[in-house]
């Protein structure tokens, strides 16, 4: 079944789809890392770049290159600084527990129970080239 997928994905999928599914493969092959150690050691991530103001700067700007659309819009460095501050003065920790409880296995607030849910109430999405 997956094979003939494969084989058909040409034809089953619009041209944006298809770069859709390449920017997902590429994010799985390799920069899903920060998910990985967010969803599940948060408290020791948060500590270390809560200490270092550089260590965080580091850590924002090698995401927000791959977060931004870096060939349309280049992020002035007022503006990274900006971001970087405005996680730098709540502290990293609470950003990044998010994820663990985000990501928990089981239970109430689990991804799989949060995905479970009908909701009724009317929402907005966006969909940018890059995403």
């Amino acid at each position: 079944m997956a094979m003939g997928r494969l084989i058909l994905s040409p034809y089953l999928y619009t041209e944006r789809e298809l770069h859709g599914l390449q920017k997902m493969k590429d994010y799985y092959g390799g920069q899903d890392g920060y998910l990985r150690i967010q969803s599940t050691r948060p408290q020791s991530l948060g500590f270390g770049l809560g200490d270092s103001p550089i260590g965080l700067l580091g850590w924002l700007v090698e995401k927000l290159h791959d977060w931004v659309d870096i060939a349309h819009y280049q992020m002035p460095d007022d503006e990274v600084l900006t971001f970087v501050m405005m996680h730098w003065m709540q502290g990293g920790t609470p950003g990044f527990r998010y994820y663990k409880m985000g990501f928990a296995e089981e239970g109430k607030g689990s991804t799989s129970d949060l995905f479970a849910r009908y909701l009724d109430t009317p929402i907005g999405l966006s969909h940018f080239p890059e995403e």
